[in-house]
């Protein structure tokens, strides 16, 4: 109806994303907030508030994924091996520092955003005990 280069298209692609956001299923968010954003940079500049807010979602969406992989990491390390009655190994609950997120990053195949190296991914500053 609308054709695919249309901002009600653009418009479905975010909904879509903050659906899967709510389900804080991350990764699928970022894919369909990338979509809504290839439709939008061919309506407009890229200067346009609509298109930066769209890369900013992206960002947030990227760090956000990010961060639930690696909670899934830490959870997944924290199991106690199967059979066995010792309690898991305490690790430190402490955020991860920007190297580990972006090896984490690299390792999902999210480092080609544009804008990776600009993250500022913030240390938790209860691991500065």
């Amino acid at each position: 109806m609308y054709g695919d280069d249309h901002i009600q298209v653009a418009n479905c692609y975010q909904v879509v994303a903050s659906a899967y956001q709510g389900d804080e299923n991350y990764r699928k968010a970022l894919e369909f907030q990338e979509k809504s954003h290839q439709v939008l940079t061919k309506l407009y500049k890229e200067d346009d508030a609509i298109v930066k807010n769209s890369l900013a979602t992206i960002d947030q969406f990227t760090k956000l994924s990010v961060q639930k992989e690696f909670a899934k990491k830490i959870e997944q390390q924290n199991q106690r091996p199967l059979g066995s009655n010792k309690k898991p190994k305490k690790k430190n609950p402490a955020m991860m520092n920007r190297a580990d997120y972006m090896n984490l990053a690299q390792f999902l195949n999210l480092s080609k955003h544009p804008n990776f190296k600009n993250w500022n991914f913030q240390q938790n500053p209860a691991a500065k005990k």
